[in-house]
């Protein structure tokens, strides 16, 4: 689905959800892949540089289950289970509906569905077992010891485990537990053992053989959510927290031999380790995946590579230069980020938002170091490698943060003035950067605007007296040359010497305005009201000079295209529309299924990117009147405007997990030789073959050696020379008699007809033959055409009677209307060669066929301009029609 201007593009920074993510090691590719879901599709990750590999089709709703083997994908959603061989296309799907818990089992896929477990086969989809279980047994996670051929062992929300047999059926054991709901289970190197998670934090090592405990852990900081196991070393245990903390367990001194906090902003849901390397990746719903590598004495883990995006949706997005490559955004984990459109491992984060760095890296509470989340930022790249050029204003916080693009990260300076020092209710409401990069204006909820200099973090100037405005202020917009600065709140938009701070002029909207945005080439200013409508004003002359009214929502933000001719506006109706600043006329709208909270248009005119309530992700559209005219017609602002849905992730590259079979390929379309009677079609033959047909007297002149060939001055030493002055060969009566069998026999191979002669000298042409010998001329080079028509004549060899019928092989030609760029190329050569013999009269039948051809080809000439003359006024009448 599209727009009449936009069309969906793809998503910018979503990386992973709260799914565990799965691993698989191709021996093919000699790498370790990667899989994460991500809603409606799953991505599949290179572990050598976490790039992005391929994704998946979209799926009909949430995934809600993903896993995987060395072979295969698993997906469950609301409608079945999918099986994926290559990664992108299923090969399979089962409609088993509310699948929670999923497992491949050899051939068969083990899947829990409401309160009962159910065995399908995995290429038929039949159903091979199904189990019902009551509501004491509530199963929460699944797992398959090794060697226990058709074994499952269940664990329930109630702490017991159940051992089944898949193919009998049968419960062959119930263990005790432990008296808490477990919460994941996973097989040890050892066999018989499982580790079993438990939601108190305790993890259990238990022998399912002899039913006896092993050894037990436990880990202050929450449940365990993940289990996994060293195999390339130490005997180690790595469990994630539902707090983010990592844990590393020695087992053979049964002690914790390291730990990492805060690991993931989130519950540590994915966490596996590679086969036989040190390496361990982690996945959180905080949209991060973390590669940790093991490689010191201690049995610690470090970051070795990482991918993330926003972990909560962002709240503000811009454009940052006039390249249009980057997008900030900022969102509410009071993070600050780039997003690239050229390449995705191009974006980069500014960091979080700290109140102090320094005692950040001491502290141990992590929760009163991180500022709140930023609501509104504005960036200005003009002195970006000086100082900071960025302020962000933050959520119920009365300082006002900078950053530092050029360093990519937070500045020292926090903006305040003094005489907010004890008032606590007081907060930024907006703030913007100077075009001359030195100057960072503030507006207030008590209806102050201050200026401070950004380089030095001082205060400069106060606008009014003693406020700018009598409440809050809501927007402020600054101007291209420094002259002005310009504030709304109350309802009245106000216009300031930028240097003196002297109000200038004072515009009553009568209605409270809400947002503003500028325009600075050309100075417009658009004005967003409380009552969902949108003025324009002129900054020079200070009007109103267009209003826009259509939504049905308070506007959460607008943007101007790179040419001022559009208004893009969003609003709380999940409405985005575009208004023509020219006409003051509505040329597009659409509706997204979310509330779009802020958008922004790419200084070079190609994507328009929206950020959408409850999304960490951005939603990039692609511009189509950059690439293709788009008709614009005024619409109607009241109409219900079209639903689309948000872009997805995609990629261009097809995966390779699994080597792909030779797959026949499809029949590739070949247009009719003739698509309606009354056209014409070429041969499609380069021209080369035709155009330089009748001009070969004039190639052969000038390619012709400037001097004559040098015979060599002696003879070779094997052939027998005759004594004298002059060198003369001893030739046998043997060769002799082979010299006269040869000449003879190349008199009668010049005797003999060519294909195309012969092609001439059958009976009476046919329409269905009459196009053989044409075809046969094609398929010669251009100098063996010449000679094959020059035969035509009787002097050459030829007669009257192949002269007139290739006359009439063109006039039947002519008439079909097949190859005509050839057809004429022949006529005009044959017309060069043998003009003389057409002129002698002597032939009065091939006068006549001559006649007979002249005419067809005038009215094929005629029929084409018809056909053009045609075309042209129809174009020209849909140019100047009135729309």
């Amino acid at each position: 689905m599209e727009s009449r201007l936009f069309r969906s593009q793809h998503l910018l920074g979503q990386v992973c959800n709260a799914l565990p993510l799965q691993i698989r090691h191709i021996k093919k590719h000699q790498d370790t892949f990667i899989i994460t879901s991500v809603g409606r599709k799953f991505h599949t990750y290179s572990a050598a540089k976490l790039h992005l590999y391929s994704t998946s089709e979209i799926h009909p709703s949430e995934i809600t289950c993903l896993i995987a083997d060395p072979r295969y994908v698993y997906t469950a959603c609301q409608d079945g289970i999918r099986v994926f061989k290559r990664g992108i296309h299923p090969e399979s799907f089962h409609p088993v509906a509310d699948v929670r818990l999923l497992m491949p089992f050899g051939e068969l896929i083990v899947a829990v569905a409401r309160n009962s477990l159910i065995v399908l086969e995995r290429d038929s989809g039949n159903v091979y077992l199904e189990l019902p279980f009551a509501s004491t047994f509530k199963i929460s996670c699944l797992c398959h010891p090794a060697t226990y051929i058709n074994k499952i062992v269940l664990g329930s929300e109630q702490g017991s485990l159940q051992l089944w047999n898949v193919h009998s059926a049968t419960n062959l054991f119930q263990f005790a537990g432990w008296g808490q709901p477990v919460t994941c289970i996973e097989q040890s190197p050892a066999l018989d053992v499982l580790a079993c998670g438990l939601a108190n934090g305790q993890i259990v090592l238990h022998n399912i053989k002899t039913d006896t405990t092993i050894m037990k852990f436990r880990q202050e900081w929450g449940s365990v959510s993940s289990i996994t196991f060293r195999t390339d070393g130490p005997p180690l245990m790595i469990t994630g927290s539902d707090e983010g903390h990592l844990v590393v367990w020695n087992l053979e001194t049964q002690r914790l031999a390291s730990q990492k906090e805060k690991a993931h902003s989130g519950p540590v849901t994915g966490l596996k380790c590679f086969p036989s390397e040190p390496l361990l990746i982690t996945s959180s719903p905080d949209n991060s995946i973390r590669l940790w590598i093991m490689d010191d004495e201690m049995s610690g883990v470090r970051l070795h590579k990482f991918k993330e995006g926003h972990a909560a949706p962002p709240n503000r997005i811009a454009f940052y230069g006039d390249s249009g490559t980057t997008i900030l955004s900022a969102g509410k984990d009071s993070c600050l980020r780039a997003f690239s459109l050229e390449a995705e491992f191009l974006g980069f984060s500014l960091g979080k938002a700290l109140f102090n760095r320094k005692q950040a890296k001491k502290s141990t509470k992590t929760e009163r170091r991180i500022m709140p989340e930023i609501v509104d930022f504005y960036a200005q790249p003009t002195r970006e490698g000086e100082w900071d050029n960025i302020v962000a204003v933050h959520s119920d916080l009365r300082e006002v943060s900078t950053w530092s693009y050029h360093r990519r990260t937070k500045g020292a300076h926090l903006l305040l003035h003094e005489r907010f020092q004890k008032n606590l209710k007081v907060l930024p409401t907006a703030a913007v950067i100077s075009a001359c990069g030195n100057f960072c204006s503030i507006g207030y909820s008590t209806g102050h605007v201050d200026r401070y200099n950004i380089q030095s973090g001082i205060h400069r100037l106060s606008y009014g007296q003693p406020t700018a405005h009598v409440g809050a202020v809501s927007s402020i917009a600054p101007d291209s040359m420094n002259l002005l600065l310009i504030t709304c709140g109350d309802t009245t938009v106000k216009f300031w010497n930028f240097k003196s701070g002297a109000l200038l002029d004072v515009y009553d909207c009568g209605i409270q305005p809400k947002l503003m945005r500028t325009y600075r080439e050309n100075a417009f200013l658009a004005v967003a009201l409380t009552n969902f409508a949108i003025v324009l004003m002129d900054i020079e002359i200070r009007r109103v000079i267009r209003t826009f009214v259509g939504h049905k929502g308070g506007v959460t933000d607008m943007t101007f295209s790179p040419n001022s001719r559009w208004l893009v506006s969003a609003a709380r109706d999940c409405s985005i529309r575009v208004w023509d600043l020219s006409t003051a006329s509505m040329v597009d709208s659409f509706r997204v299924p979310v509330v779009c909270v802020s958008l922004t248009f790419s200084p070079t005119g190609e994507y328009l990117a929206t950020a959408h309530q409850d999304d960490v992700a951005i939603s990039l559209w692609t511009n189509k009147s950059v690439y293709a005219p788009v008709l614009l017609a005024s619409m109607d602002p009241h109409a219900e405007p079209e639903l689309l849905q948000l872009p997805e992730t995609s990629l261009a590259s097809p995966s390779a997990d699994i080597p792909v079979e030779d797959e026949p390929m499809p029949a590739q379309f070949s247009s009719p030789a003739q698509l309606v009677d009354h056209f014409i079609t070429l041969s499609l033959l380069p021209e080369h073959r035709w155009k330089n047909l009748s001009k070969q007297d004039i190639i052969r002149e000038r390619n012709k050696p400037k001097e004559a060939l040098k015979l060599p001055e002696k003879a070779p030493f094997f052939l027998p020379t005759i004594p004298g002055l002059e060198t003369t060969f001893a030739i046998t009566s043997t060769e002799q008699q082979a010299d006269k069998d040869a000449g003879a026999k190349s008199l009668r191979m010049f005797a003999a007809l060519s294909p195309f002669a012969e092609s001439l000298e059958t009976d009476e042409q046919t329409k269905e033959n009459a196009q053989r010998p044409f075809d046969i001329l094609a398929q010669l080079p251009i100098s063996q055409v010449e000679t094959e028509i020059r035969r035509l004549s009787p002097e050459n060899g030829g007669s009257p009677k192949m002269m007139l019928r290739f006359l009439r092989c063109l006039a039947a030609g002519v008439e079909d209307g097949k190859k005509q760029e050839l057809l004429q190329s022949y006529l005009e050569l044959f017309i060069k060669l043998h003009s003389l013999e057409l002129s002698d009269g002597v032939h009065q039948e091939t006068l006549a066929t001559v006649s007979e051809l002249k005419r067809k080809l005038s009215e094929c000439v005629e029929r084409i301009e018809n056909l053009v003359d045609q075309s042209l006024s129809v174009v020209s009448f849909l140019k100047h029609v009135a729309l």
